[in-house]
């Protein structure tokens, strides 16, 4: 038997059972066990709403790794679908510019050397009276330039490699796992190019599609749970963070974002999401409830064992909202009726032969 279990936040769904509890008169069944059953009853419980949606990446845990240089890929390091920490090397670019780039780095340091020389005759001079106050200034200011250009020139050997051979190291900026790469070894790649998107998944986004008529019924900070086919049965909860201005023209639905905690990493961007908001105030709605117990789960379909005197027979429900003690009951049970609660599976399986 498989069931699921949706832990909600809301106090009137943690109100301890919900009917009247009967022995049945004991009854023996051919097992002999006793089955205990309970009148149906109604109890108020919020409504949800249902929307579909799409595991994304969260854009503020993503890196876009673009190559500084052009050049040609000499290797790859990592594949899509790979865990990288944060400096792990990716791949490497060998660049075409490094041979132009080491020459003007030689004029560059040659330029400074001059002009840090002349800068101290200068001044050495002005001291002696040799040369006017304006001459040392332009020296000076030959100085500075020849600095700022060594500077820059400095800036990109790291990218650029020391030499005209020089290879440039692309490097993973956060630690996360690379959802794809848009480079192979032996391309060329131009400079500021979009290599490699790499995503911490610790915390992740569900988008999900409200449409026009449910606009008004969801606000920021509704409480939601999801579920995904990936994961049967698990339930991960989460509020609505943001919630989009504009209309899909075409759809005239409008998105939501949900915010989701994701320390164990069984949520994946492109995973499908069912998206349940819990809604409150005027959504709230009467059901009829029963205990956890008295639900079994078969083949995709819920069932309860209705009681009717000394007869049992099969009833499939559909569940509209689930605790980790109740269950209420959207289809296929009213207000007193009679349930097994007690031995529902044994008395489920006896009823099968």
């Amino acid at each position: 038997m498989k069931r699921r279990s949706i832990p909600l936040w809301l106090p009137l769904l943690l109100l301890a059972g919900c009917g009247h509890r009967t022995e049945s008169s004991e009854t023996e069944r051919k097992s002999g066990r006793a089955v205990q059953t309970m009148i149906v009853e109604e109890r108020d419980v919020a409504g949800d709403m249902i929307l579909s949606g799409d595991i994304v990446a969260d854009e503020r845990c993503v890196s876009r790794v673009v190559t500084p240089v052009s050049g040609k890929v000499q290797s790859m390091s990592v594949e899509t679908g790979d865990d990288v920490c944060r400096g792990q090397r990716l791949c490497s670019v060998l660049a075409v510019e490094a041979a132009d780039h080491h020459r003007e780095l030689l004029v560059a340091e040659s330029e400074f050397r001059l002009a840090q020389r002349e800068l101290a005759v200068k001044e050495s001079l002005l001291t002696d009276g040799m040369v006017s106050e304006r001459d040392v200034a332009e020296a000076k200011e030959r100085y500075n330039v020849a600095a700022v250009s060594l500077r820059q020139k400095n800036a990109t050997v790291p990218l650029l490699g020391k030499g005209a051979g020089g290879e440039t190291a692309l490097t993973a900026s956060i630690a996360g796992t690379v959802l794809s790469r848009s480079v192979t070894a032996g391309q060329f790649v131009s400079a500021g190019e979009e290599t490699f998107v790499i995503a911490d998944l610790n915390r992740v986004w569900v988008v999900a599609d409200v449409y026009e008529a449910d606009i008004s019924r969801i606000h920021e900070g509704a409480a939601v749970w999801v579920e995904t086919m990936a994961w049967p049965g698990k339930t991960f909860m989460g509020r609505i963070d943001k919630i989009y201005g504009a209309l899909d023209a075409e759809s005239k639905t409008m998105k939501v974002r949900i915010n989701l905690q994701n320390p164990d990493r069984h949520l994946r961007p492109g995973m499908f999401a069912t998206v349940h908001v819990i809604l409150q105030g005027r959504e709230m709605k009467s059901l009829p409830c029963v205990s956890s117990q008295a639900v079994v789960f078969e083949n995709g379909h819920h069932y309860v064992i209705l009681a009717e005197g000394t007869d049992y027979r099969r009833q499939e429900v559909k569940i509209a909202v689930e605790t980790d003690t109740l269950i209420y009951i959207s289809e296929g049970l009213h207000r007193g009726q009679s349930v097994v609660s007690r031995q529902t599976l044994l008395l489920f399986n006896e009823l099968n032969q």
